[in-house]
């Protein structure tokens, strides 16, 4: 069943309570013996643990009416102050704290508090309610609560639903009840609750067992004596058993290959897995193969095997099993077998046997232990075991011979110069210099272009005086740069000259605009310009030569030509010199040499410049048209051939 809080408190004559609750544990059936599963009441029916016993609170009233003793004086049959059976502390407090000493740990159940009404009906509109809210229960071993547990917290009640007697289940083990409540500067506290911090306990009733070692519901069972520390007040269930014991009543031994706290701890390697004692955990029996000790757990030392590590392994073992004597980690050398005990085979040696003879004079065979060679070594081969091949340079028998110190590698049997020749030489033994134009690692490198055909240097292949036409470098293998030719490159290209020949500094690729010839040294002339001076000069002032790379005339242009290049004709109404001179405004349109109007006059000119009017007698185009009978054989208009005075006698018209 559930353990909760009950509160009680008075409604005129009539108790009244209301069940809040904290925490719920199920029992179980799972005490043996004598133990059984307890069965719980609602109230507990055992001793009041705190009455008369010694108390404090943080601050008094009035030490004459209402001392922290007053709330373990075993009276509540006046609630008020005056009638001095009440605790009260002082006003203006911002925490207010009160406990009471069990003088000793018991096995507490639950607390019932009583607090102030001052016998006035308990509702909101009590005052005393604004107090009691948002009080807090510790249960602890000092009189510090923060090192103990708190067992309650109100944190849901208001004026019209906090009890004035409160039941608070708390099955825990614990020396000291605390009452604490608090009104903390700069905190906001839910609406009804009161200003200060108040305790107005007029009585603490405390139930559960003096004895700690004994629980239920008249505290008639003891816990196990298999159990550390107390057992739960109610349940009696065992929080940490002692070493051996499991289970809920610590009344179970610990099941096969463990033992110790909790039974937590393995057993060692015991013959048998149920000889391990539950408590201590040592072998009664003896070890399993390869363990030994007390506990058997701790391997054999080294060089020992079996039950309890009392047979030794063979001293031409590195390392046994522990269980069977097999040697896993190998033999010493020069043996073999699982158990070491067979010496190596012709041709090998050392550890396990594993490593092959060296290569003995005459195939003898090497010491099987350290695998040596007594009698020195094959040929190609040094060193006490004969496995180190010659050094570079030396060869046959223990590598006494030299070789050629132009032989890059050499046969370590009869010297030959297996690897090639070192730069420079070539031949079976690397003794002929390189010749043929041929230089480098076994003469295998062509030479450059050396000067006359000359042999390079042997070994790093320089031409050592110099090189051919178009090329340079130490190798005498690097075509002369843009715009170098001729021996070691040493001469300049023309630099009117794209790209020249880099043996004999012609250009090859061409020439920049405005010049010309195999050189490119000569500029461009006759009246050409440009690229390969192939372009054509403008008009240019008598006739001069235009500018070589872009055309230019930088003298100006001949009559009736103007522009940068002189090839733009006059615009009609221009001519002469760069077109400056302007025709006559009587010339339908001049010639833009000469300024002579070509294409005629307007009507009432004439003459090669259109600047004289027409004759008497004549007008309109070229003075071509006979004027009329004008009076007095008076002169016509030239351009229209008006009569502007009129017409002789018998004629008529404009005309």
């Amino acid at each position: 069943m559930s353990r909760g809080i009950k509160h009680h408190g008075e409604q005129g004559n009539k108790n009244y309570f209301v069940d809040v609750t904290v925490s719920e544990k199920e029992a179980t059936s799972e005490i043996e013996d004598d133990y059984e599963n307890p069965e719980y009441q609602d109230r507990y029916e055992s001793e009041n643990l705190a009455y008369l016993r010694p108390t404090w609170q943080s601050t008094t009233h009035d030490p004459s009416y209402s001392s922290s003793s007053r709330a373990v004086d075993g009276q509540r049959s006046d609630l008020s102050y005056i009638g001095k059976q009440c605790s009260v502390s002082r006003d203006g407090e911002r925490t207010a704290t009160w406990w009471v000493n069990l003088e000793g740990v018991r096995g507490i159940n639950f607390i019932v508090i009583y607090y102030r009404t001052d016998n006035v009906f308990w509702n909101s509109a009590n005052a005393y309610t604004t107090r009691f809210l948002g009080f807090y229960v510790y249960i602890s071993n000092t009189t510090d609560r923060l090192a103990g547990k708190l067992c309650f917290h109100d944190t849901n009640y208001n004026r019209a639903t906090i009890p004035a007697v409160a039941n608070i289940s708390c099955p825990v083990h614990g020396q000291y009840v605390i009452y604490y409540n608090e009104r903390l500067q700069g905190v906001s506290y839910p609406n009804g609750y009161s200003v200060n911090a108040f305790t107005e306990l007029c009585e603490v009733e405390v139930y559960g067992c003096s004895d700690p070692t004994r629980y239920g519901t008249d505290c008639s069972h003891r816990c196990s004596s298999n159990c550390l520390q107390y057992c739960h007040i109610e349940s009696g269930e065992c929080p940490q058993c002692a070493p051996g014991y499991q289970g809920k009543w610590c009344q179970q031994e610990c099941d096969d290959g463990f033992f110790g706290k909790q039974c937590s701890m393995a057993c060692g390697h015991c013959k048998q897995p149920n000889e391990c004692h539950p408590i201590n955990g040592t072998c009664l029996n003896g070890c399993f193969g390869g363990y030994k000790g007390q506990f058997c757990n701790k391997t054999c030392n080294e060089g020992y095997f079996g039950e309890n590590c009392i047979h030794k392994c063979n001293d031409t073992c590195k390392g046994c099993n522990r269980t069977n004597g097999i040697c896993e980690n190998g033999c010493y050398p020069g043996w073999k077998g699982a158990y070491c005990h067979e010496e190596c085979n012709d041709g090998f040696f050392g550890e396990n046997c594993s490593m092959t003879c060296g290569h003995c004079k005459k195939s003898e065979e090497c010491n099987p232990v350290n695998g040596t060679c007594l009698n020195g070594c094959s040929g190609g081969y040094e060193g006490q075991l004969c496995k180190k091949p010659c050094s570079v340079g030396y060869f046959g028998e223990n590598c006494v011979n030299k070789c050629n110190d132009t032989c890059k590698g050499r046969n370590r049997t009869n010297g030959v110069c297996g690897n090639g020749c070192y730069p420079g030489w070539k031949g079976e033994f690397c003794h002929r210099e390189c010749d043929g134009r041929f230089y480098g690692d076994n003469c295998s490198m062509s030479c450059g272009q050396c000067i006359n055909s000359e042999q390079c240097h042997p070994i790093n292949g320089s031409c050592m005086n110099g090189c051919d036409e178009g090329f340079e470098g130490t190798f005498c293998n690097e075509t002369c740069r843009n715009g170098t030719f001729g021996r070691n490159c040493l001469q300049t290209c023309n630099s009117t000259c794209y790209g020249c020949n880099r043996t004999n500094g012609k250009c090859d690729s061409g020439c920049h605009p405005g010049w010309k010839g195999s050189y490119c040294h000569k500029e461009c002339d006759n009246g050409f310009f440009g690229n390969k001076c192939r372009m054509i000069c403008g008009h240019c002032i008598n006739s001069e030569q235009c500018q070589s790379i872009n055309g230019t005339c930088m003298n100006g242009c001949d009559e009736g030509f103007k522009g940068t290049f002189c090839n733009e004709t006059c615009r009609n109404g221009t001519f002469g010199r760069n077109c400056l001179e302007t025709c006559n405004s009587t010339c339908y349109g001049c010639n833009g040499t000469n300024g002579i109007c070509e294409t005629g006059c307007y009507p009432g000119w004439k003459g090669d410049y259109c600047h004289q009017e027409c004759d008497n007698g004549f007008y309109g185009d070229n003075c071509s048209i006979h004027c009329g009978h004008c009076i007095n054989s008076e002169k016509c208009q030239p351009i229209n051939g008006t009569c502007m005075n009129g017409c002789d006698e018998g004629y008529q018209g404009t005309l």
